[in-house]
């Protein structure tokens, strides 16, 4: 695949992903809910271990550097910027102590005054554990192996998908999806990529499969349930197999979607700025639209929206929109809280280099 090509599909993905993640976190019923958790995490951690690489890192600390720039920085900077928009937004006050607790702990659905922020501790678990599976066990299939045992004792003793025993700094989630992570980098470097991703006879069965499991998923489960009984695995890896099994047919519909919507720029757009819009959308975004529209603009004009779903994507619509500006002032002028430095000064090391 080249370069152009994968970069084009993993942002138009990441931009519908986003978009879902955002739409999960709004008041949406049950059942829209569960499907779309049922893979937005995965398919983020997938398209991280295919952008994954260590080539560039000479040492451990180099790479340590690195990816502490771009992922502790942002949880840092974010987490600052959470609490200045609560104390301003929703007038919380703010308690030092429980802030500290909740920031330096990062567990996922404990970090009261912005949630989301867990990923990115997370992202930099995993990262760190592969770069070491990858430079010391090397091979390939050895250490996907390895990917693949650890998830799968993650699944048994913490159960992550419930959320009952969260370590710090989201280790259970770390550890139980380290096999998303590890399947989108053996993918990247095992498997011919093909230049274009909607002619990939996997990816096309994948979503095909997905389709067919969400329309008639009760059907599936017991199919599973008839064939995995006369197996020889216990039922606790049964369970585990058939939740990656159906995760991955949904990552594989959703990357194979993003072929055909390389055209919506707004899409694009989202993607690029995934990282933005994961740490701004509720503490920024979610409460300004109920501040400006559920208690102002709506009671004025006598409109009401009742149905929860059409209520949660109006909510993520315009929480998004009005992300927009954050997003260009971010980027324009303090890029810095994202680990990166301005387009200025990189155009200038660019010069002194050549």
């Amino acid at each position: 695949m080249s370069i152009s090509n994968r970069i084009e599909w993993i942002d138009v993905c990441k931009g519908m992903g986003i978009f879902l993640v955002v739409l999960g976190h709004t008041m949406i019923d049950g059942t829209a809910r569960s499907y779309i958790y049922s893979f937005h995490m995965p398919l983020f951690f997938f398209i991280s271990g295919y952008l994954f690489s260590t080539k560039k890192y000479a040492t451990f600390k180099e790479f340590l550097v690195s990816k502490a720039k771009t992922l502790l920085i942002p949880y840092i900077s974010f987490s600052i910027i959470a609490l200045i928009a609560l104390k301003i937004l929703v007038h919380q006050s703010i308690d030092v102590t429980s802030f500290i607790k909740a920031f330096v702990m990062s567990k996922r659905n404990e970090i009261y005054y912005n949630d989301p922020l867990w990923f990115l501790t997370a992202l930099f678990t995993i990262e760190v554990i592969y770069y070491l599976f990858d430079k010391y066990v090397k091979r390939r299939y050895v250490v996907m192996t390895v990917a693949i045992l650890v998830s799968y004792y993650s699944f048994l003793i913490f159960n992550p998908l419930a959320g009952t025993h969260v370590l710090p700094w989201s280790l259970d989630q770390s550890l139980y999806y380290l096999i998303y992570f590890g399947i989108g980098y053996f993918i990247k470097t095992t498997i011919p990529q093909k230049n274009n991703v909607k002619k990939s006879y996997v990816l096309i069965s994948g979503a095909v499969m997905h389709i067919y499991i969400v329309c008639n998923s009760t059907d599936v489960f017991n199919m599973w349930n008839v064939i995995t009984v006369y197996g020889v695995l216990p039922d606790s890896a049964n369970v585990y197999l058939y939740d990656i099994l159906t995760t991955l047919c949904a990552i594989s519909f959703w990357i194979y979607a993003s072929g055909y919507l390389s055209f919506m720029k707004p899409i694009t757009y989202m993607g690029k700025n995934s990282l933005i819009i994961l740490a701004l959308h509720i503490c920024v975004g979610f409460n300004l639209v109920h501040q400006l529209f559920l208690q102002r603009v709506f009671p004025i004009i006598g409109f009401s929206i009742e149905n929860p779903n059409m209520l949660g994507l109006f909510f993520t619509i315009a929480s998004l929109c009005i992300l927009v500006p954050c997003i260009h002032v971010i980027n324009r002028y303090i890029p810095f809280i994202l680990g990166r430095i301005s387009v200025k000064k990189q155009s200038q090391s660019q010069k002194r280099a050549a």
